[in-house]
């Protein structure tokens, strides 16, 4: 732990190797969403037994961008798999339409891992070239001084109960 409300890299990978991960990774995107976000409509996140319904990991439309938010409407493909830039390969091959039925080239498409992706600027650049969506982006989870920022005392509770970080 770093500080609080703050994850430790490695805490992240070791959650990232729990079951419970892919069910509540969703649960926690949508939780920094809610609170860094600006003018948010519909996010729609599933989570825990939502994860089995299929479509999209989640759904958003934001009326102002922020860092990791944009603005309009994206769709968002996650990940705790060892190797992500595979399972966004995956993803990004399925995915050809929005929920609402409105063009791809008005929407952004988001893939989100918790491990490592060192090629992911790259993947991401190729993937806007192709024309298919508005904006791809790839991110990798960090919830740190450096990465996704967050009011501390709000996460801090959620990130201990969740198993996400331990405390000593």
């Amino acid at each position: 732990m770093i500080g609080p409300g703050l994850v430790a890299r490695h805490e992240l990978l070791q959650w990232a190797d729990t079951t419970t991960a892919r069910s509540e990774l969703p649960r926690l995107l949508r939780r920094l969403v809610l609170e860094t976000g600006r003018g948010l409509v519909q996010p729609g996140f599933p989570a825990g037994e939502g994860v089995a319904t299929g479509g999209w990991d989640g759904t958003l439309i934001a009326t102002e961008a922020t860092p990791y938010i944009p603005a309009g409407l994206s769709v968002w493909e996650l990940s705790v798999e060892k190797s992500p830039g595979a399972k966004a390969d995956r993803d990004y091959k399925k995915r050809d339409s929005t929920p609402d039925g409105s063009p791809t080239q008005s929407c952004t498409y988001i893939a989100a891992a918790l491990r490592p992706w060192v090629q992911r600027q790259t993947w991401a650049a190729g993937r806007t070239a192709d024309g298919k969506w508005k904006e791809v982006r790839a991110l990798v989870l960090t919830i740190s001084r450096r990465g996704w920022k967050v009011r501390q005392s709000h996460m801090h509770g959620y990130l201990k109960s969740s198993g996400v970080i331990h405390m000593v």
